[in-house]
């Protein structure tokens, strides 16, 4: 298993080598440009970089608590100007595959209200979710998780919200074998800050799965449909030119692999070297401790060119 290449430390022949070889770049979001709203200095900076030298910049996150415009306005706030179609997340991806499908019901969601607002921005209709708050009583109880006919699909992603009546409603739906059961993020943790992480919407899709007795399909990394959306919507002709980052090793690492993308691994987030280096499906072509450690290797590659 190949050791992967920590890009501070390569000559330069070898590094104009990796800036060659790549036209794209998809990057992960939390934890390697930002910690929900807090910036990782100098990772905006070294893209805007790479931007300049003509590389086409897409920005791929599991996380659905921000709409398309919401990651465009918190990129131009960090100082990057993004276009709805560099945003990449899971509720997109969801309405691109059931649309493909020619799906005409309702869908349950298990998410938050901006990636339900995703859903019904694509014209996706959504069945109604039950209120935060019921009394119990088994009539109200019996009332609220009742069958709805006219659902036709079920979708589980992170949901601060997420209760008994949701999770019982998503599995008694499932019961009908037309029923569709996608899956957003499936991620155990969700990076908060540096050393701090929530509870992942991963556990939470598993209790559906057991107890509905069905497989979801998952639309988010480490998944096919992602795979499917990004090639058709990026254009991408040969995966080979494009660089993937990331700092999960089963999430950003397996998806590279999957895609057969050049990887990069980052230490900023959550995922730690060590753990990459068990199989070669999750092993990184490159390492950084943090992006923002490949800006002075870029701007002392350049500097002779400015000269």
């Amino acid at each position: 298993m190949a050791k992967p290449q920590d890009l501070r430390e390569i000559d330069r022949k070898k590094f104009k080598e990796f800036l060659d070889s790549f036209d794209v770049i998809l990057t992960d979001c939390d934890g390697v440009i930002w910690f929900l709203s807090t910036p990782i200095e100098g990772a905006i900076e070294t893209l805007n970089l790479l931007k300049t030298l003509g590389k086409k910049i897409f920005f791929v996150s599991n996380n659905s608590l921000s709409t398309v415009e919401q990651y465009c306005q918190k990129l131009e706030s960090s100082g990057f100007q993004a276009t709805p179609n560099q945003i990449i997340i899971p509720a997109k991806v969801i309405a691109w595959y059931l649309k493909k499908l020619n799906f005409d019901g309702e869908v349950f969601t298990i998410g938050s209200t901006p990636f339900q607002k995703v859903l019904k921005d694509s014209g996706i209709k959504l069945a109604d979710s039950p209120p935060l708050s019921v009394m119990e009583e088994l009539s109200t109880v019996r009332e609220q998780i009742s069958d709805r006919p006219s659902i036709k699909a079920v979708v589980c992603d992170f949901d601060l919200d997420c209760n008994w009546i949701k999770l019982t409603r998503a599995i008694l739906s499932l019961q009908k074998q037309n029923t569709i059961f996608l899956m957003g993020a499936q991620d155990k943790f969700v990076p908060f800050s540096k050393n701090v992480a929530l509870l992942g919407p991963g556990p939470l899709t598993n209790i559906v799965t057991e107890l509905s007795g069905r497989n979801p399909i998952p639309c988010a990394k480490p998944s096919k449909v992602l795979k499917d959306f990004i090639l058709e919507q990026c254009e991408i002709n040969d995966p080979k030119r494009c660089l993937f980052i990331g700092d999960s090793p089963d999430s950003d690492m397996q998806f590279g692999t999957m895609c057969n993308f050049q990887k990069l691994f980052v230490e900023s987030g959550t995922g730690r070297l060590e753990e990459c280096t068990k199989c070669a499906e999750i092993t990184p072509d490159y390492y950084l401790p943090e992006l923002s450690l490949l800006l002075p290797v870029l701007r002392q590659f350049l500097e002779p060119s400015r000269n």
